[in-house]
């Protein structure tokens, strides 16, 4: 889906807009007054996917946009995204060492750490993690 990124934040077109140069002029025929937007919350999710039932309003100040873009997000439901997340955790998870060490979970939230694209800011192969206790006790 395409959507508008604006300070790191995604927001749905507004009605009657689909492209940038739409939304450049939209930003100017409303630049005398606040207008409202939905956007998707990244609390529960990582970039760029993104829950549906999970979209808030926000007004925003169109003479304060400076620069926007469009980009491109995968929106799936919650049930959906749950599942993918949980089939990723059995699969991707258990071949990290700090999955290991912290009993079979993951070290923060799940859903702030692991992408359904398979990326997780956390992980650690084992790898690594001998390595390092190795040089450590250099």
């Amino acid at each position: 889906m395409k959507v508008l990124e604006i300070d790191y934040d995604k927001y749905i077109y507004p009605d009657g807009v689909s492209t940038p140069e739409g939304f450049g002029a939209f930003l100017m025929a409303n630049s005398g007054g606040f207008v409202e937007m939905l956007y998707f919350s990244s609390d529960n999710c990582i970039d760029p996917y993104y829950i549906e039932e999970e979209v808030g309003r926000k007004y925003i100040n169109p003479a304060m946009v400076s620069v926007f873009r469009e980009c491109e997000v995968t929106v799936l439901p919650r049930e959906e995204y749950d599942r993918r997340l949980a089939d990723l955790e059995k699969n991707r998870c258990v071949h990290c060492a700090n999955y290991e060490i912290n009993g079979g979970e993951c070290c923060d939230n799940i859903r702030d750490n692991l992408c359904l694209d398979g990326k997780c800011w956390n992980f650690e192969a084992f790898e690594n993690q001998v390595e390092r206790q190795e040089n450590q006790a250099e």
